[in-house]
């Protein structure tokens, strides 16, 4: 999955899951810095930010997935949480998990949680898919000012600096 600049900073996690700054250079340190700063791709826990490239055979329903697929077969590496809308189901491994859509948070999950975030989780949780990266090169928007600021106003090298 790759993702472009922060716009949605609340589905945008760092490589450790915690939240990022709106202000540049966005990540705290270490990688995501790094990354920002010499305009290189890098890991993060979550990111849907304009654009993204989504493995498919978590959206496949198990009987029209390619055989033998990308999905491991293994069990899952851990149990889901009591709040997950699918704990009560036998899930024996992300070859055999139902098809992954956009849900709503449950009642019993935050609230505020947004469904793009709830999709990385589950593709993490439930299909062990978590090859995340940012790709800083790639500038998008869903409004011209945001757009205009990203592309046009941060490339200056007084603000860079």
């Amino acid at each position: 999955m790759r993702c472009t600049r922060i716009h949605d900073l609340r589905t945008l996690r760092d490589a450790s899951g915690h939240y990022v700054s709106p202000r540049w250079p966005y990540f705290p340190a270490d990688e995501g810095m790094h990354g920002v700063l010499k305009d290189e791709s890098f890991s993060v826990f979550s990111c849907w930010n304009g654009l993204a490239a989504v493995r498919a055979d978590a959206l496949i329903p198990v009987g029209h997935r390619p055989s033998p697929g990308h999905l491991s077969t293994d069990p899952p590496r851990e149990p889901l949480p009591e709040t997950h809308p699918l704990y009560a189901t036998r899930l024996t491994s992300p070859a055999y998990t139902p098809a992954l859509k956009f849900r709503s948070a449950a009642v019993s999950e935050c609230r505020s949680v947004p469904e793009t975030y709830l999709l990385i989780y589950d593709l993490r949780r439930l299909f062990g898919l978590s090859k995340i990266y940012v790709n800083p090169r790639v500038i998008s928007g869903y409004r011209w000012p945001i757009y205009f600021w990203h592309n046009r106003m941060l490339k200056y090298w007084i603000l860079r600096w």
